[in-house]
């Protein structure tokens, strides 16, 4: 009798463990690229498995001299994000200027994003939950001249 409870007790516990690893909230990433004009951008989208975006994270190299435009035209662009993107939580934010480049990186939580913020970054690619849709932001970093990898 002792032993028959000790077996159903471990068979229970062994399909809870498979249950909560099996269901859990396991992400995948689509990742995107762009490589043109002197900008090397990366952008990592991490989703669920009904394809809604839980994070969006941009990785992004500029060479002025490349892209045609100057040091104070990519310090100013970089300023208006940093301003952008600072006081938002759910942003992480990085920016760095050299003599010769831009480097920044931001990585977005949806989850933790306001929804007023979330419906100005996000508005178009959402659905009518407020998620934001993997195949729509796919599609829009593509319009915009990225290629998926």
């Amino acid at each position: 009798m002792k032993r028959t409870k000790r077996v159903i007790i471990l068979a229970m516990s062994m399909l809870t463990i498979l249950l909560i690893t099996a269901c859990g909230g396991k992400t995948q990433k689509a990742v995107y690229i762009l490589d043109s004009n002197g900008a090397k951008i990366t952008t990592t989208l991490e989703y669920d498995k009904k394809d809604i975006v839980k994070v969006s994270s941009t990785e992004a190299k500029v060479n002025f001299e490349e892209s045609g435009q100057g040091k104070e035209f990519w310090k100013a662009q970089e300023a208006m994000q940093r301003e952008a993107y600072e006081s938002m939580k759910g942003v992480e934010y990085k920016g760095e200027i050299t003599d010769t480049e831009l480097t920044y990186s931001t990585v977005i939580n949806l989850k933790k994003l306001d929804k007023e913020k979330k419906d100005t970054i996000f508005g178009s690619v959402m659905d009518k939950d407020g998620n934001v849709e993997l195949e729509k932001m796919g599609a829009e970093l593509e319009a915009a001249g990225l290629k998926k990898k």
